[in-house]
Parts: structure tokens; C-alpha cells; sequence
């Protein structure tokens, strides 16, 4: 959908909805001239969508994740996000830049997310597809249903932030 050359003229992007996309397979893809490259942390941040407010994915069944890992920093006004009837969806966030990332990254934070609905998404493993937790200090509505294979357990944090952190699995 957007290449990153794209998402640099758009950083006064406020609201990105994306329905019935059925051949969609990723929101954002390298140029054809950056195919080869492995981006820094802080160039996927930099390409991010730092006015984004509201994300909204329907009906987008080829989709396997909304965004790369790094990029879930450069998302500092991002106020509701919604993903429903996404049927291969593995995580909101990807690994496709898991060798981006610094080693002693643990943990991101959505500042400002007060709203997360993830709906009807038979395939999602995790909300974030690597080892890291993720912080909402402001959410005030999550709404998870019929995500069955879904490995995320969102959980308040002593200091009443929302949490989504990885299932440890005792065998």
C-alpha cells in the first residue's frame, strides 16, 4: 500500500482506514530500490506516522501484519486501533525487522492508545511478533474477540498502565 519513500509526505496523516482489501498483503513494503537493505531502528521511526490518531483494518484477509516492529514507536498520537476479519493475520506488529532492533529493547510503548479492539482474527498468535512487551498508559477500552490461537495476555501493570505481554507456558 505505502512504500517508504510514500510515508515521508505523510506525516500529517490523522486517520488510516483500510477495508476489503482482499489482495493486500502489507500496508507498508520497501521501494524497489531498498529491497536489498536492512533499515535502521531509526529510520523506520523516522517513516512512521507521527499525526496518526486512528487506525481502523477490516476485511483485509491476505494481511499478515499491520506494521513493522520499529515502527511502533513512531506512533506517538495513536489514539484508537481497530483490526477486525483479518484471517491471516499473525501480530499487529511484525517481525519483518526483527534484526532492526536494538539487543536490550524489552518493551515499546503506544503513549496515547486509549482504544484497542482486535475482532475476528482466527490466525493472531501474539499482538506483537517477537519478545517484547508492550505498554498502554491510557487505554481505557480493549476488546478481543474470537482471536482463539491469540498468545497475548493484557494485564494492568502496578502503576495501572495496560500491559500486553507474551503467555509463559509452563510444560
Amino acid at each position: 500500500m505505502f512504500t517508504y519513500s510514500m510515508i515521508a509526505g505523510l506525516v500529517y496523516l490523522k486517520v488510516l482506514k483500510i477495508w476489503l482489501c482482499e489482495k493486500l498483503e502489507q500496508i507498508i513494503a520497501k521501494d524497489d530500490d531498498e529491497r536489498d537493505q536492512i533499515l535502521s531502528v531509526s529510520h523506520l521511526q523516522s517513516l512512521c506516522f507521527p499525526s496518526l490518531c486512528k487506525i481502523e483494518v477490516r476485511e483485509c484477509r491476505k494481511l499478515k501484519n499491520l506494521f513493522p516492529i520499529a515502527m511502533a514507536s513512531g506512533l506517538p498520537k495513536l489514539k484508537i486501533l481497530r483490526v477486525t476479519k483479518a484471517s491471516r493475520l499473525l501480530g499487529v506488529f511484525g517481525q519483518d525487522d526483527i534484526n532492526a532492533l536494538p539487543v536490550d529493547v524489552e518493551e515499546m510503548v503506544l503513549p496515547n492508545l486509549r482504544e484497542l479492539s482486535l475482532e475476528q482474527l482466527p490466525s493472531i498468535i501474539s499482538f506483537i511478533l517477537g519478545y517484547y512487551d508492550f505498554l498502554f498508559p491510557r487505554l481505557k477500552k480493549l476488546k478481543v474477540y474470537e482471536c482463539p490461537k491469540l498468545t497475548t495476555n493484557f494485564d494492568t501493570t502496578p502503576n495501572g498502565s495496560m500491559s500486553a505481554r507474551y503467555k509463559v507456558l509452563l510444560i
